[in-house]
């Protein structure tokens, strides 16, 4: 019996992450985290009910819990989540503010495409909860100071 959650799937780089976790007979468990595919973080977290951590690296993130009973039995739970640039504005993820983040924003405010929930969260410029083109304006004065 294993389980594992968090509260959301997207976070900001730089952003905790706490992961809580259960199991009935697990004598060990273990989290291996993989970014963008490749193995990179391997933790063992026997005898804890939570793990927290950061990471400053865009990516997709996939986490295991794997949890191995007395017997040697090994089972695992899988949950991935998307680490995005904690810039705010930068709608493209590259790590910078430029004019190609304006693009998808004005797009949006027209009509014209729809932001993936990453690009909504930075695009709301002045967390207001509303995208709208006070968002807009306060991109193009920042980059304007650039």
């Amino acid at each position: 019996n294993l389980s594992i959650q968090s509260d959301k799937s997207y976070y900001s780089m730089g952003e905790t992450i706490q992961f809580t976790f259960t199991s009935d007979y697990a004598t060990e468990l273990y989290i291996p985290i993989d970014v963008n595919g490749k193995r990179k973080f391997f933790m063992d977290v026997t005898g804890r009910t939570s793990y927290s951590c950061t990471f400053d690296e865009a990516g997709d993130y996939g986490f295991y819990l794997v949890a191995r009973n007395a017997y040697g039995e090994a089972t695992a739970k899988y949950m991935d989540f998307k680490i995005i640039s904690s810039i705010q504005g930068d709608l493209n993820q590259d790590g910078t503010l430029s004019l190609t983040d304006l693009i998808p924003l004005q797009q949006s405010l027209l009509r014209q495409t729809t932001l993936t929930a990453d690009q909504a969260q930075l695009a709301d410029y002045n967390g207001d909860g509303s995208i709208n083109v006070l968002d807009l304006m306060l991109l193009k004065r920042a980059l304007l100071a650039l």
